[in-house]
Order: structure tokens, then C-alpha cells, then sequence
């Protein structure tokens, strides 16, 4: 329930408006991306050269969505007398527009354990090539597909009336979008409104936050965030780190490191050792 007026609260127990926290990550990714543009093209860019797109979640109702246009308003990104220089897309939308844009090569059928990459990996790439396209093209309304980060053909198979879902799987929430081609424009026609909801990976980090309470205690954690706040920080980057090297296929166990002064808090909170609480948690 994102507003103008909702209120953050910090590791160390502070409360800070929302709406001043966006603006300040807005304004930081506004000076970087300008400085960005201008080493890059050896010309300097303003503000007024650029036009921002924000993308939000499609679930997300309007209060949250004036939300980020005032965020931007107070970053600088735009004005009040220019609404123009900004625009709020919704997330699918923007997925959308970008796998139109991807290659054939970057679309991998998830039906066919054979194929990768949309290339059949027992012919060479001129015929995998033609083979994969050939597939596309008998069993466009059936297959699934996901997106990799490789080079390949450009993918120009979409033909009108064609639906697809875009799953937009991000920190905070999964969003699904149904969506139509419309030729000769090639828009895209939403035919069903966003569904989703909070299923997003940080539902591991508050797992992992659980797990900690339930070991140390939750009195411990809630002590340890205002009292060592950049310590927890470094706890929760180094799940995040560890969070994104797992896999399905993977068994063997994941092991995190707690930072020195998480080990030397708790030793003077409790009067024992991480140690002992680990076996004791066993």
C-alpha cells in the first residue's frame, strides 16, 4: 500500500518518509545514468535531454503509481510544468517490448530437453537455425519459451491476434500480464488485467530472517539491527550473494558467513557463542 505518505522504517529503529528515500535513489540513478551518456558519447548531457521511463509492478494501484512520478518530481527526473519528460510503464509492458526485440537464439524452447538455445545441439547452426524456426512456426500457439542472454537471430515470427504471458518474476512481487499482437502497428492489447502478488525472491530473505530469529532469537536480531545496522547489511548482501548461486540441480549445502561483529554481539547479548547456538538449534 505504497503512498505519499507512507512511512519507512530504518535497521536502527528510525522512521523516515518513503517518498524522501525514492527521491534520493532516483536522483543518484539520474546524475549516474547523465554521466553515463556523456563519458559514452563524448557529448554532456543535461536533464532536459532525456526522457525517463519508470517502469512499476501491474498490480500496483494508482496511489502507488503518483507515487513514483512525485519521487521523480522531487528527484529532478521532471516537473509539474513538464509531465511530459516522464513516463510510469508498467513492468509486463516493458518486458513485453523487450522480447520482441530479442533474437531467435535467445528464445529456448522449455518443451524440447534436446534443443538449446533453439538450436538442435547434433546439427550445425546453419540447419538448427532453420529447424528451430521451422518448430516456431508449427507450434507457435503451444510452446513455452524462456529468455537467455546469448546472440542469435532476430525472432520476427509474432503475427497478429498472437497471446502470449509475461511472468515477470521480481524481488517484490510475480506479476502475470496477458497480452495480444495487433498488426500492422504491432501493439500489444492487454486482454486480461495484471494479476500477482507479494511471491517475489525477498520472501527468502524474510525466510532467512525467520531461520536467524529462530536460532539467535528474535529479541537478538531485532537488538543486532539497531545496534549494528551496517552489520546486517553485510549479513543480508552475503545471503544475496549466496541466495543467487543456488539451483534446482544443486545439492550440495550453501554456507553463509556471519560477519565478526554478528559473532562478538551475540557473545556479549547471550554470554555464550554462535556456536552453542547452532548445536543447540539442531
Amino acid at each position: 500500500n505504497l503512498s505519499i505518505n507512507t512511512d519507512l522504517h530504518a535497521a536502527n529503529g528510525k522512521r523516515v518518509k518513503a517518498l524522501d528515500i525514492f527521491a534520493y535513489a532516483l536522483a543518484f540513478f539520474k546524475e549516474q545514468a547523465l554521466k553515463e551518456l556523456s563519458d559514452q558519447t563524448g557529448s554532456q548531457f543535461d536533464n532536459a535531454d532525456v526522457r525517463w521511463v519508470i517502469t512499476v509492478p501491474a498490480i500496483w494501484k494508482m496511489p502507488a503509481k503518483q507515487f513514483m512520478r512525485e519521487a521523480a518530481y522531487k528527484a529532478a527526473l521532471a516537473s509539474r510544468e513538464n509531465p511530459e519528460q516522464l513516463i510510469i510503464a508498467l513492468e509486463p509492458e516493458a518486458a513485453s517490448i523487450y522480447c520482441r526485440k530479442l533474437r531467435l537464439h535467445q528464445m529456448v524452447d522449455l518443451g524440447t530437453p534436446t534443443t538449446r538455445n533453439g538450436i538442435n545441439t547434433n546439427d550445425n547452426v546453419g540447419s538448427g537455425m532453420t529447424q528451430a524456426k521451422e518448430h516456431v512456426r508449427r507450434n507457435r500457439q503451444s510452446r513455452t519459451f524462456l529468455v537467455e542472454n546469448v546472440i542469435g537471430e532476430l525472432w520476427s515470427q509474432l503475427e497478429e491476434g498472437d497471446r502470449y504471458v509475461v511472468v515477470d518474476c521480481g524481488g517484490g512481487t510475480v506479476d502475470l500480464t496477458v497480452h495480444q499482437i495487433r498488426l500492422p502497428e504491432g501493439h500489444l492489447k492487454e486482454l486480461y488485467k495484471a494479476s500477482g502478488g507479494p511471491y517475489g525472491s525477498l520472501g527468502i530473505d524474510y525466510e532467512f530472517e525467520k531461520l536467524l530469529c529462530q536460532i539467535f532469537g528474535q529479541d537478538f536480531i531485532d537488538q543486532f539491527k539497531i545496534k549494528r545496522p551496517a552489520a546486517w547489511v553485510d549479513l543480508m548482501i552475503a545471503f544475496e550473494s549466496r541466495k543467487r548461486a543456488a539451483a534446482p540441480d544443486r545439492t550440495n549445502p550453501l554456507n553463509i558467513n556471519l560477519p565478526f561483529s554478528f559473532i562478538d554481539y551475540y557473545k556479549k547479548f547471550r554470554g555464550h557463542s554462535v556456536e552453542h547456538a547452532l548445536r543447540k538449534s539442531k
